[in-house]
């Protein structure tokens, strides 16, 4: 049996002193086989188009659209989760093979390295606590959440605010603000080494933290700390 996580993405619980809390709710689930036959999963145009992908340079976007899809609710329903396991776990020679109807028919077979992280933000939830503890396997899929979708950003930006939090108790200006600034400083460089949209996603997961906590405290950090770290638009 494995342990999976059904709803958006969610941590062992997290009290926060001001920015609300994260809750975890997990069951246990497991396909036999690679073959997923369900009538509650829409045989939708990103699986086709996801399929007709795999091994080429869309494969990487096709599975960004398809994740999207599985999201619109926010929410990864049994089913959805399932395929995204079997997926997953294929090796070489292997597929999944998702029927629908009996009418309707897609066969994926193993993907690259740079989709598959894309595809364990759900199959594999990152911890978001290890993420800017060292962990690079946590931070990559805890900034590829954030750049996923806007409405995913709330849980990795509340987890990362109490951290920072924690060191600003401790800032004054007699010590430089060092125990926060020091904290931003290293999850820049973390962030930075991931580069691309990893980087860009990472710096604005660090700027809007350390805003969280600038506004649920009276706007009492010091804007140069923090305003350095906000990426440049996108073009």
């Amino acid at each position: 049996m494995r342990n999976i996580l059904i709803t958006t993405f969610s941590i062992a619980a997290i009290q926060l002193f001001l920015f609300g809390n994260v809750s975890a709710q997990t069951r246990d689930t497991w396909v036999a086989d690679h073959k997923v036959k369900s009538s509650d999963l829409v045989f939708s145009d990103e699986v086709m188009a996801l399929s007709a992908s795999v091994g080429t340079d869309q494969e990487y976007a096709a599975m960004r659209k398809f994740l999207l899809f599985i999201l619109t609710d926010d929410k990864v329903l049994g089913a959805e989760h399932d395929l995204l396991l079997e997926i997953d776990a294929l090796s070489d020679g292997g597929s999944v093979q998702y029927f629908h109807a009996s009418t309707a028919y897609a066969e994926i077979k193993p993907l690259m390295p740079k989709t598959l992280q894309l595809l364990k933000i759900i199959t594999e939830p990152s911890d978001f606590n290890k993420a800017f503890n060292g962990d690079k396997n946590h931070l990559i899929k805890t900034v590829k959440i954030f750049g996923l979708k806007d409405t995913l950003r709330v849980r990795p930006r509340r987890a990362l605010a109490n951290r920072y939090y924690q060191a600003w108790r401790t800032s004054t200006i007699r010590n430089g603000y060092e125990p926060l600034t020091g904290m931003i400083n290293n999850d820049f460089k973390a962030v930075k080494a991931l580069g691309g949209d990893d980087a860009w996603n990472g710096r604005q997961l660090i700027f809007e933290a350390v805003q969280l906590v600038d506004t649920n405290t009276r706007d009492s950090v010091p804007d140069f700390i923090y305003n350095w770290v906000k990426p440049a638009p996108k073009n």
